[in-house]
C-alpha cells in the first residue's frame, strides 16, 4: 500500500520505489528524488549533505596585514567566495526553504507543531 510523506507530491510504496526514490551516500536511508541534494556526484539526504559539508570546515588562513587587521583572502573559511562557503551557503539555503516550506505543508496539512 502506498503512502505520502507529507509535502511530497511523490508517493514512495513500502518496497522503496527505487525509480521514485534515492539511498542517501551517508545515512542510507530512502529519500524521495525530489529532496535529494548531490555534493561532487553523489546523492545526499538534506541533513548528511550539510553534516558532509559543515565537517568540511577549513582552517583559518588569513593573513595578518597590520597590528587588528587581516586580510581573507586565500582564506577558505573567512572568504565569501571560497569554494567551500559557496557550497555551504548553498545547503543552507535549501534546509532553510525546506524548512520554510515545511512549516507551510503543516498548516496547509492542519498538522500542529508541538
Amino acid at each position: 500500500m502506498p503512502f505520502q510523506k507529507i509535502g511530497c507530491e511523490v508517493d514512495l510504496c513500502h518496497a522503496g520505489c527505487e525509480h521514485l526514490s534515492f539511498t542517501c551516500y551517508a545515512c542510507g536511508r530512502r529519500f524521495c528524488s525530489e529532496h535529494k541534494v548531490a555534493l561532487d556526484g553523489v546523492a545526499y539526504c538534506l541533513g548528511c549533505a550539510v553534516v558532509s559539508v559543515e565537517s568540511q570546515e577549513p582552517e583559518c588562513e588569513c593573513q595578518q596585514t597590520d597590528v587588528d587587521l587581516f586580510d581573507a583572502e586565500g582564506c577558505e573559511f573567512h572568504n565569501p567566495a571560497s569554494p567551500w562557503n559557496v557550497r555551504l551557503r548553498a545547503v543552507i539555503a535549501i534546509q532553510q526553504y525546506e524548512q520554510q516550506h515545511q512549516e507551510q505543508r503543516r498548516e496547509e496539512y492542519g498538522v500542529v507543531k508541538r
